[in-house]
């Protein structure tokens, strides 16, 4: 698990936006304008927030990777107000400042101001990256580090937030309150104060980047839940473009069925194990297509060689 940028606030509060940048790239950065631009915008007015809040102890940690290209936007570290225990607080940016209108078949899927472009919504996303680190950060999976979430989109107007809550996406209305848009820096001044003790974050962050990424035996049981007709897991964005990819296949096989396969390629851990027991259920539920019609293979699989490896370690499934 890597990172960009690991520092106090008050430290990184006193950077230009160009020297925030620059600190961040490395020597082969293959970083785009885009992601460049977020942490010009996004990010360095996500410091000043945070800096003048009163909380400038506090440490951040930018672009925290988590599986393949996926990687946390800003996550901030402490201790708990309430309870003084280590706390990180995910931050998923957007710098959206529109909502397209039309609505759409999947509920965590936005519609942007762009004909037929989607993302995921930023609720979904932030507990999404929550519910992968309780899963496999070791620190946070042994209960040593508390979690907290919210979305920062400072670009998008009052008046656009409603389009977020409502209709498909009536689901996520009960985090709203942890949705920041423009104008909302008072509020959000008034959540990080309330989430936050004042005092140095060294330590929390220390813990946290010291944490590795693990595969329990229970990541392999998503098996058992699609043999009883249950999805079995929380996907991130670029696993949900393959899902929607294969509903489509689906529907044109049920129109002309005949034998099919599909071959799931990519690097070691960015999810393909996940995504191929998600197409199973997909096939079976969503398409009812029977069971004992569909075959589940491993062609090379980290999560399946890291199991097999436990177990011939003396370990018992």
């Amino acid at each position: 698990m890597s990172y960009l940028i690991a520092d106090q606030v008050g430290r990184l509060a006193q950077l230009s936006p160009d020297d925030l940048v620059n600190k961040m790239l490395p020597p082969d950065s293959t970083h785009n304008f885009e992601e460049q631009r977020s942490w010009r915008e996004s990010l360095y007015r996500l410091i000043q927030i945070v800096n003048t809040s009163g909380l400038s102890d506090l440490w951040l940690i930018a672009e925290y990777s988590l599986i393949g290209t996926h990687r946390i936007d800003a996550i901030i570290c402490g201790f708990s107000r309430l309870f003084g225990r280590p706390l990180a607080l995910i931050v998923e940016s957007k710098q959206w400042n529109k909502i397209g209108d039309g609505g759409t078949q999947h509920a965590d899927q936005v519609k942007m101001n762009f004909a037929n472009e989607y993302r995921m919504h930023p609720v979904a996303q932030m507990f999404q990256y929550e519910h992968q680190l309780e899963a496999n950060h070791s620190v946070v999976k042994a209960g040593n580090i508390q979690l907290a979430v919210l979305a920062f989109m400072h670009n998008l107007p009052e008046s656009q937030k409603p389009k977020l809550f409502t209709d498909e996406y009536r689901a996520f209305a009960q985090y709203a309150h942890l949705v920041f848009v423009k104008d909302d820096e008072a509020r959000l001044t008034h959540y990080l104060g309330s989430l936050f003790k004042k005092c140095s974050g060294e330590q929390t962050a220390k813990q946290f980047l010291a944490g590795h990424y693990e595969l329990s035996r229970a990541d392999f049981f998503g098996i058992t839940k699609i043999l009883q007709r249950k999805d079995n897991a929380v996907m991130l964005a670029n696993q949900i473009e393959v899902s929607l990819a294969f509903d489509q296949l689906c529907a044109e096989f049920k129109k002309n069925p005949r034998h099919m396969a599909m071959i799931i390629q990519g690097s070691a851990g960015t999810g393909k194990t996940i995504v191929g027991l998600h197409l199973e259920y997909l096939a079976v539920q969503r398409h009812l297509i029977p069971l004992r019609r569909t075959i589940f293979t491993f062609a090379k699989s980290r999560m399946l060689h890291n199991i097999l490896g436990h177990v011939n370690a003396g370990g018992k499934m």
